[in-house]
């Protein structure tokens, strides 16, 4: 093997080379016009037999911003235009194959370590830039991805369950991060004007309502059931139900943006609400009670984080995360979900009733819908499945398979996969009137100068736990940067 070549193996598939396995097929070996070596397996060549090289003509970056992965590497020539500009992760199309490829073909003449890369497909994740990066640019040659069908199946598999999902979360906080850090420190500052009244779950069970096409089906089971429900209501579908004299006991938001609250703050005098502290707040905070999220700013700071309220925002969207939240303080209460859907019906995506409805009047179909408009993630939008008019996309997709089996719904829709019933009245009728008290202790912030403890915090450490607002900052001093915003917004 050429000695050179080695220095472009991740060091897994260096080791698995170096045990000289033997090729589990015959490769054919001929030089083209412009003398390259072409493999040929099983009577096709992999490269073109007269000018390989110009087979590079045939693949141009799209853009920047893209991860630069080849779905198998044949002979490398059709990946030489990237190799000035761009890092590629090439995925070995099979390590006999590559063993021999790297017998016969000096990779030098083409590529520097620096910009290439090849290894197995499980690892690239270890070689991924998520930082760098935001999407992923497969570069495939369709003559090696037929011979080794069954390898290409499997690098494709791998980035959509492994590195898709990770790649979202980093994009998530590519465009959230600066605003999560800003709204965090804005609540920290004013943590002792929320509320830290307890809050009392009474009834028979606990009712989560999301603004979902579901609602609409399920409103007169609502209204007959009312007096014996605990009614929680998500920030879209609070509207829906006032606007059918369904008053809630509480409602949750967990957005960054203020958006969402020009649209129902008029009805929440009355009405507790809890929000994450990345959120926005613009209305009284004395019906207010801060929640602690995931986001890394609390670990900067000397408290014992479990001893505040806390709530996990990791499930991706807000049904799924008030869910959670109930089973961790109200663990005793069954919990009942309506207008979760994961998914369209009929071509609606809201209830009506839906501030968001509002603006689409009658356009209530989802390549129409204003979410998909404000959505920064409409590259995950491709609709998966169809079921008795019932429709989910990629990223509903994803929501439903984090939802707990455990809990009960009364939506119909298929992508919903938990209990579901029927007859909410003789569910109600088996159940006993519960109360419980949730708490909401702040102590371990009341006691802090969080502005002195923010600005005394170690620099290594701000820049570990706040990976999701460094992202975002276009600044190269990104420390003096937030350190500057805390002395502003503590001012």
């Amino acid at each position: 093997m050429n000695k050179e070549n080695l220095k472009y193996l991740s060091k897994r598939l260096l080791s698995y080379l170096e045990k000289s396995y033997k090729p589990s097929f015959t490769i054919q070996w001929s030089i083209s016009k412009d003398n390259c070596m072409i493999p040929e397996i099983n009577g096709r060549k992999l490269h073109s037999k007269y000018y390989a090289l110009k087979e590079a003509n045939k693949y141009i970056p799209l853009n920047n911003t893209s991860q630069k992965i080849a779905i198998g590497i044949g002979c490398l020539y059709h990946l030489i235009n990237y190799s000035a500009d761009y890092k590629i992760i090439a995925i070995s199309d099979d390590p006999n194959f590559t063993l021999q490829l790297l017998e016969k073909i000096d990779i030098s003449k083409y590529f520097n370590p620096d910009n290439l890369i090849i290894c197995f497909y499980d690892e690239i994740d270890s070689y991924f830039d998520y930082i760098k990066y935001n999407s992923i640019e497969p570069i495939i040659n369709y003559t090696i991805s037929e011979i080794f069908q069954e390898n290409t199946k499997s690098i494709l598999n791998y980035l959509k369950n492994n590195i898709s999902p990770k790649l979202l979360e980093y994009n998530t906080q590519r465009t959230f991060g600066k605003k999560w850090l800003t709204n965090s420190l804005n609540n920290l500052r004013d943590i002792k004007e929320y509320s830290s009244s307890p809050f009392i779950v009474n009834g028979k069970a606990i009712l989560i309502c999301g603004a979902g096409p579901s609602l609409d089906d399920n409103l007169q089971k609502i209204i007959q059931n009312k007096k014996e429900l605990c009614i929680i209501a998500s920030d879209t579908a609070l509207p829906i139900l006032l606007s059918h004299n369904i008053l809630p006991q509480a409602v949750f938001t967990m957005d960054a943006s203020p958006y969402s609250q020009y649209h129902y703050m008029e009805y929440l005098n009355n009405i507790r609400i809890f929000i994450d502290y990345t959120s926005s707040i613009k209305i009284n905070k004395k019906n207010t009670s801060l929640l602690f999220s995931n986001f890394p700013l609390l670990k900067t700071l000397p408290i014992d984080k479990s001893l505040l309220p806390c709530i996990d925002t990791g499930f991706g969207n807000i049904g799924n995360t008030i869910i959670s939240f109930f089973e961790k303080y109200a663990k005793d209460f069954p919990i009942i979900t309506t207008g979760i859907d994961f998914g369209f019906k009929n071509k609606k995506t809201y209830s009506k009733s839906s501030y968001l409805d509002i603006y689409r009047i009658s356009k209530n179909t989802y390549l129409n819908s204003i979410e998909n408009i404000d959505c920064f993630l409409t590259y995950k939008n491709r609709i998966l499945k169809k079921i008795n008019g019932w429709e989910n996309n990629v990223l509903n997709e994803t929501f439903s398979n984090k939802m707990d089996a455990s809990i009960i719904s009364l939506s119909d829709s298929p992508f919903v996969h938990c209990n579901k019933i029927i007859n909410l009245n003789d569910f109600l009728k088996k159940q006993k009137t519960k109360e419980i008290e949730i708490n909401f202790n702040y102590k371990e912030l009341y006691k802090l100068d969080i502005k002195n403890e923010l600005l005394n915090i170690p620099n290594s450490s701000l820049s570990k736990n706040l990976l999701s607002y460094k992202l975002f900052s276009r600044k190269k001093d990104v420390i003096s940067e937030i350190k500057g915003k805390i002395i502003s917004i503590f001012k």
